[in-house]
Parts: C-alpha cells; sequence; structure tokens
C-alpha cells in the first residue's frame, strides 16, 4: 500500500480506548445533573454538621443514590423510577440493616437474596440495570450498619425516605429538565456521525485508497451511527410516550420522529455512496475531485440539521440553502450518485420546511403494539428463567461474590469492609470481558480518588472548609459519570471520605482513603475470580452465534431489497434496522472475544474478514434498492435476492449447528446488475469457512 493509503487507514483505526471497549466520551459530561445531585448531597450532608447529628448523612447518602438512579426524559417516567427507588431503597436499607443485627448467617442469607432479586433486574433494560446497581449496593453499605431496636429503625427509614423524596422534589419540580433535551442530544450526536462519516468518504475518494481503507471505515462508522441512532430512537420515543401517529404527538414530538426518520434515510444513502463508490463509482479524472466537493457538501447539510435538531425554535434558512445547494450539485453528479444523493437533499428540506407528513408517513416510528402491563412485567421475567439465560447466571454471581465478600470482611473484621464488596458488586458484568475493563477502570478510579482524599484531608482541616468540598465533589463526580467510568469513580472517592469524615469527627481521611484503596484492590480481584469461576460464558460459541445472525439478516435485506426496489419504505426500512442491529452485535461479540479468547488468532481474522463482508453485502444491497429497477430487472431482480437470502440462511445455519462449510455459495441465478451480490456472498463463504464445523 501507498504511504497515502497507508495514512488514510491510520486515521480511520480505532482508538485504543475503543479497541479496548473503554468508554471516553467528553460531549457527554452534564453540568446540570452534577449541580442538581450537588445541591441535593451537599445541603443534607451541612444539615447533618450543623445539627450535629451523624445520622443524617444517611439522607445525603440516599439523595445522591437518587440522583444516580435519574433516568432523564419525560416527567411521568422520571417520577416513576425516582418514586420506585424511593420505596425500594428504603425497603432494602431497613430490611439490611435489621437483618444484620441477627448476626452473621441471616445477614448474609438476606444479602445473598438481596443481591440475587436487585441484579435480575437487569431483564428490564440499561435503565434498570443502573437501578439494579444502585439497589445492590444500597444492601450491600446498610448491611453493614446493624440496627436491632425497631425505633432506631423506623428513624433510619424516615432518613433514607427524606433523602430520596428531598432529591425527587429538586429534580421534578425545582430543577427541572426538559423533557426532550435528552432525545434533542441524541439525534445531534446522531447527525455529527454521520457528518463525519461523510468527511471520511470524501477523504477515501483518493485513489490510494484500498480495499482496507474501506473496511476499516466502515468498521468505524457502521456501527457507532446504528447505536447512536437505536439510543435517539428510545429517548425519543420515550419523549413521545411511545406515539407514532401524528395526530396524537405535540408539534415537538413530530419533529422529533421527522428528525430520527430523516437520520436513517441520509445513514441509507451514505451507506449507499460507500459501496458504489468502493467499486468505483467516483471515476476517474476530475471525478474524484467532485465527488469529494459533493461528500463535503452532504457534510455540511448534515451539520446543519445537527443544528435544527438542537434549536427548537431555530432559523431553517441555512439547511434550506445548504438542501439547495447538494441538490444542485446531485443534478451534475453520475447517475448512480445522482440517485443516491438526491433523498438525502430533499429529506433536509422536508425538515427545514417542517413537511412532517411527507417523513412520518415513511415509518418513522417502529414501535410495534402496545403490550400490556402483565407482559411488560412479566415477560422478560419468563424468557430469562433458566439457567441458560445470561442474565440469570449473572444474578447468582453477584449474590454469591457479594454475600462471599460479605462473610471475608466480617470474619476478619475488615474496617469499612463494605468498600470492598461494592466493588465485587460494581465490578461484576454479564460478560467477562466487560467485567475486566470495569475492574480496571474501578481500581484505578479509586486508587487515584483516594489519593484525591488523603491530599485534600492534608490541606482543609476544618468542618466549614471540608464541608464546602463536597459541592464541587458532588457536582464533578455526577456530570461526568457518562464520560468516563475511572473518572466518576475518582470524584466519587473523596465525597464519600469527606462525608463520612464530616459525620464522625477524629477519623482522618488519609486513614480512610489508603483503607478504602486497600478494599478497591481486594474487592476488583474478588470480583475477577468469581467471573473466572462461577458459571463463565464461551465467548466463542457466542461470537459464532451473533455472526450467524449477523449472516442471515443481512442476508435477508438483500432479500427485500431485490423484491421490491424503491417502493415499499416500511420493510426496507425494517430490515435495515434488523440487519445494522445485529451486524453490531456480532461486532460487539467480535470485540469482547479479542479480550476472552485473544489466542486464537486465527478465528478472530476470519471473524474480522466476514464481518467486513457483510457490511459490504449491506452496503450493495442498500444501494440497489436505492438505485430502483426496471420492469424488465424485476424477475431477475427477486430471483437474485431470493438467492442471496438463502444462501446467507444457509452459512448462518452451519456456523450455528457446526457444519462444514462449502468452499463456495450455490450456483446463482442470471444476476444481472445484481452481479455484485454474488462476489460478496462468495468472499462470506470464504472469510466465514475456518469457523465452521471440520466436518
Amino acid at each position: 500500500m501507498s504511504r497515502a493509503g497507508r495514512g488514510l487507514l491510520q486515521r480511520r483505526e480505532p482508538s485504543r480506548l475503543e479497541r479496548w471497549s473503554v468508554k471516553f466520551s467528553p460531549e457527554a459530561a452534564s453540568l446540570s445533573e452534577g449541580l442538581r445531585a450537588a445541591a441535593a448531597c451537599a445541603s443534607l450532608a451541612a444539615v447533618a454538621v450543623v445539627w450535629r447529628n451523624p445520622d443524617l448523612a444517611w439522607a445525603a447518602v440516599m439523595a445522591f443514590w437518587t440522583c444516580l438512579v435519574d433516568p432523564g426524559g419525560p416527567n411521568r417516567i422520571r417520577a416513576r423510577i425516582l418514586g420506585l427507588f424511593a420505596v425500594a431503597g428504603t425497603f432494602v436499607a431497613v430490611l439490611s440493616a435489621g437483618m444484620a443485627s441477627l448476626g452473621l448467617i441471616p445477614s448474609a442469607a438476606t444479602l445473598l437474596v438481596v443481591a440475587m432479586m436487585c441484579s435480575f433486574l437487569r431483564v428490564y433494560g440499561a435503565e434498570a440495570a443502573g437501578l439494579s446497581n444502585v439497589l445492590t449496593v444500597c444492601a450491600v453499605v446498610t448491611i453493614a450498619r446493624p440496627l436491632g431496636n425497631p425505633g432506631a429503625l423506623l428513624a433510619f427509614g424516615g432518613l433514607c425516605l427524606v433523602g430520596c423524596l428531598w432529591a425527587s422534589l429538586l429534580s421534578l419540580t425545582v430543577w427541572r429538565i426538559h423533557p426532550y433535551a435528552a432525545a434533542r442530544t441524541a439525534l445531534g450526536q446522531v447527525y455529527r456521525r454521520l457528518a463525519a462519516m461523510a468527511v471520511d468518504l470524501a477523504k477515501t475518494t483518493d485513489p490510494a485508497a484500498g480495499p482496507a481503507n474501506w473496511s476499516a471505515l466502515a468498521q468505524h462508522h457502521r456501527g457507532g451511527v446504528r447505536l447512536a441512532i437505536e439510543e435517539a430512537r428510545r429517548l425519543a420515543l420515550q419523549a413521545v410516550g411511545g406515539r407514532s401517529d401524528q395526530d396524537s404527538m405535540s408539534v415537538a414530538c413530530a419533529r422529533l420522529m421527522a428528525a430520527l426518520a430523516a437520520a436513517e434515510t441520509q445513514f441509507a444513502c451514505l451507506i449507499a455512496l460507500s459501496d458504489v463508490l468502493e467499486r468505483g463509482g467516483a471515476g476517474r479524472g476530475a471525478g474524484p475531485r467532485r465527488t469529494r466537493r459533493l461528500l463535503m457538501q452532504i457534510a455540511s447539510v448534515l451539520h446543519r440539521m445537527d443544528r435544527m435538531v438542537q434549536a427548537a425554535d431555530g432559523d431553517p434558512e441555512p439547511l434550506k440553502r445548504a438542501a439547495r445547494r447538494l441538490a444542485e450539485a446531485a443534478e451534475a453528479a453520475p447517475q448512480r450518485i445522482r440517485r443516491l444523493t438526491a433523498p438525502m437533499a430533499a429529506e433536509a428540506l422536508n425538515i427545514a420546511q417542517d413537511d412532517l407528513e411527507d417523513v412520518l408517513g415513511q415509518g418513522a416510528a417502529t414501535t410495534g403494539p402496545a403490550k400490556s402491563l402483565g407482559m411488560r412485567l412479566w415477560g422478560p421475567i419468563k424468557a430469562n428463567l433458566t439457567w441458560k439465560s445470561l442474565f440469570m447466571r449473572h444474578a447468582a454471581r453477584v449474590a454469591v461474590c457479594a454475600a462471599g465478600a460479605y462473610v471475608l470482611a466480617e470474619s476478619f473484621h475488615l474496617p469499612y469492609g463494605y468498600w470492598m464488596t461494592t466493588t465485587v458488586v460494581l465490578i461484576q458484568q454479564p460478560y467477562l470481558s466487560n467485567s475486566w475493563i470495569r475492574a480496571v477502570e474501578r481500581v484505578v478510579g479509586g486508587v487515584l480518588g483516594g489519593g484525591l482524599a488523603a491530599l485534600l484531608g492534608l490541606i482543609f482541616h476544618s468542618q466549614s472548609a471540608l464541608l464546602i468540598l463536597i459541592f464541587p465533589l458532588a457536582m464533578a463526580c455526577m456530570s461526568f459519570r457518562a464520560v468516563n467510568y475511572s473518572l466518576f469513580v475518582l470524584f466519587l472517592t473523596p465525597l464519600f471520605v469527606l462525608i463520612l469524615d464530616l459525620t464522625h469527627p477524629g477519623v482522618r481521611e488519609p486513614a480512610i482513603a489508603g483503607i478504602r484503596a486497600m478494599n478497591t484492590v481486594i474487592g476488583g480481584f474478588l470480583a475477577l475470580a468469581g467471573c473466572l469461576l462461577l458459571w463463565p460464558g464461551s465467548e466463542g460459541d457466542r461470537l459464532k452465534r451473533a455472526l450467524a445472525d449477523a449472516i442471515e439478516r443481512n442476508g435477508r435485506l438483500a432479500g427485500v431489497a431485490l423484491s421490491s426496489p424503491g417502493e415499499d419504505v416500511g420493510p426496507i426500512r425494517a430490515a435495515r434496522r434488523e440487519a445494522g442491529l445485529a451486524s453490531n452485535r456480532a461486532d460487539e461479540a467480535r470485540r469482547r472475544a479479542a479480550l476472552e479468547i485473544w489466542w486464537r488468532r486465527n478465528e478472530l481474522k476470519a471473524a474480522d474478514e466476514a464481518l467486513a463482508a457483510v457490511r459490504r453485502l449491506a452496503g450493495t444491497a442498500v444501494a440497489l434498492w436505492l438505485q430502483g429497477h426496471s420492469q424488465a430487472m424485476r424477475k431477475n431482480d427477486r430471483a437474485m435476492g431470493d438467492w442471496t437470502a438463502e444462501a446467507a440462511a444457509s452459512a448462518a445455519r452451519a456456523l450455528r449447528e457446526g457444519w462444514p462449510l462449502p468452499s463456495g455459495p450455490p450456483p446463482a441465478p442470471e444476476a444481472g446488475r445484481a452481479e455484485p451480490l454474488i462476489e460478496e456472498i462468495t468472499a462470506l463463504y470464504r472469510a466465514a469457512r475456518p469457523l465452521a464445523g471440520r466436518g
């Protein structure tokens, strides 16, 4: 490869943090969340100091935990989650403290059951995962505070409830969150990612770019854009209350859904453009230069769509002008590129002109039929009441390790042993690879945070100074929690060390910080030992299953694309979404496998090649759909679509069942314009063959 080609590839390689799945997202910082949590926590800590009542510190802790479980979005959803935590958190705290007074065995059994039940809440999704973690930590921390007196238990429960209600009051009334803010931010992130994809496409039109460049570009952008779209979809549907019909939406809701639909179309067009350009669609001579200019215009339109989404009442004129310039430039482009670029300009004009009916009519919201409350509550539990369930095994592992760490801490009289148990609970993730990453992040953040707490304790000595420090620490902790987990723990550690010192005078920060750092390291080792020894899964098998699903769904996408090119938007949009999500799951499985079975390099290389072939197959299918077909092509297209779907399904079955895979697919019908599909399916068979059975 030439020097220019190597430079293009190097710019598209994922960063070291991305390769190791370590999240670092500066754009996710939220000052408003930090200020709200700091106000809730610091105000109650101040009351505890002024009234000289250390027990009030529990109200401050519960207020901080309440802010942690706040999901954002519409107030009706936030109120439901915050109310649930207020009741469940208070109950867990009182139960754990009460059972702790009965001795080691009853308290350990209680922790085992509570940790199992709380960890199993993950079956309800990402928001429930956060709630389950905080409830489990609540049990771990409060079980270290035995209370046998009913009056003391009642007072303790009252303090916990007051802390939850105070934070909820601040969040829902005094310091409110705009119901559409999270969805707009997520949609803006989608358009920024799409713009970055267009810019990188422009760079890759360089004649020096080779197949490796195109594969790296697809790997770097497609998965990230699909994840961003799905997160925006979740938040947008949450904001509109799951309503998919335009008549029941407000104008703001309709704009959100229209922007989401437009993002899907822009993404499809960029995927198709990538496929066409990879096959030399830019032509020679001045062609690549004109194509680069066109792609930079696309990036400009996408940036302006980002600004329109972020501003509730933004000026649409700049977007209209940019969209019209793009439409004019598309008219001068080669036919294959014009057909893929014109829809992008049209979507941008629809958004700028508030032509919501046109966009929503293409199926923006795919909510499906509403499920009953009973099905929403019981369905996920029923589906996971089996030992084969990843979540069931994870819940059991967390419960056993948490109870074991608690018994160990109590038996050896470790000071502040609940910090060790908390570390065990928070490090353990359903997947071993994620647990490795979380262990490093937690230990690094905990040790550095302990050092920061010791330093602050040496510099500041008065209670008023320490009380003032609680506000910026709580603010930084909550502001950076979505940026990076180590940053979150870095500020969380001194925050709780200072709260403990304020409410228990005489205990010095350097000593507390050193104990916390030691317990964090011990807890990290115990958590990883539990992940390795207690019911670990086989990432190699999961990789094959995920790859098989991606192959089958992308083959199905090709079948749908060729059965009705350019006609019905609904089926192709649904198939494209399913294929994109399946490809993302396969890519995540590949990343996890790189950490868990790194020595099986031939399998990992084969998985990389198969995933690249799957992405090219999807790009070719979407490009063929957008280009449409004539009546004369209909018969050939349908036959090729059926053949592609069946060949992909056969390869998927071989991977799932462990059967040997032939060196090539079955004979294809007359391909016509769909000839590239034969190339991609053949490449897919060749790449996936080392992963299939040996016969």
